[in-house]
């Protein structure tokens, strides 16, 4: 082809056809500049569907992991809830009000059982050292942002570094003092029911009260945590699936 346009200029300045020479020349550069412009839009059109490609590549990374996130926060959420109803158990003995007495074991394990919140960031590192403006979306990316770096954050101090909600090592020796003596224990060393009523003089029956209650309002505000979450959680697959398909009709 290029031969073929050499061609052409030779012949017209053979001919002294100066004027149509120059007409020529600037026409065969717009067909190079015209060229080159399309060359850098095609490449310009794959790096740009290249990029779309990771970027939806690892917003399905990040579904899978919330999907995940939130079996784990459902898991949690039923322990705070088994733990709620423990305390109300305990309140019951305290009263000598009916409990099932051969439950004993379960509802003291439950009452003071702690939980970590474990949580699927690996494609959101991936994203981080990829560059969080790899999302095209500002509201999406500010979002997912949001939770993985505010809301994961706070649920993970809540459960494992907030001191009070370490409810064994604060509470277990407080009260086992008080029970200690009631529990019944079966051959083979496991606990198997509890001798009522307690007997608990007005100081013990709040002491074990006072108890009951600081643990049963840190789990119903780690529930309340867990809600407000999962209500984040399950728009934000939402949004990231709307722009998934968005992107796909584009």
């Amino acid at each position: 082809m290029i031969k073929f346009f050499r061609k052409i200029r030779y012949d017209l300045m053979e001919k002294n056809k100066t004027t149509k020479y120059f007409k020529y020349a600037i026409g065969e550069i717009a067909l190079v500049v015209i060229g080159i412009i399309i060359a850098l839009q095609l490449n310009t059109w794959k790096e740009n569907s290249k990029i779309s490609q990771i970027e939806k590549s690892i917003l399905i990374e990040i579904t899978n992991g919330l999907h995940k996130d939130l079996l784990d926060i459902n898991h949690n959420v039923k322990g705070h809830f088994d733990g709620i109803e423990a305390c109300n158990y305990w309140n019951k003995l305290i009263y000598n009000q009916p409990v099932d007495a051969d439950s004993i074991a379960s509802k003291y394990t439950r009452l003071l059982r702690c939980f970590i919140s474990i949580q699927n960031t690996s494609s959101y590192e991936s994203l981080k050292s990829r560059g969080l403006e790899l999302i095209s979306n500002d509201s999406l990316r500010l979002e997912i942002i949001s939770l993985y770096e505010e809301d994961y954050q706070a649920i993970k101090k809540i459960e494992e570094d907030y001191q009070e909600a370490q409810y064994y090592n604060n509470f277990f020796n407080k009260i086992n003092t008080l029970i200690h003596s009631n529990l019944i224990f079966n051959t083979e060393g496991d606990l198997a029911s509890i001798q009522v009523p307690l007997n608990f003089d007005s100081k013990m029956k709040n002491e074990m009260q006072s108890y009951l209650w600081k643990i049963k309002i840190n789990r119903q505000f780690a529930v309340r945590m867990y809600d407000n979450i999962t209500l984040k959680i399950e728009s934000l697959i939402q949004k990231i699936n709307l722009e998934i398909r968005q992107n796909k009709s584009n």
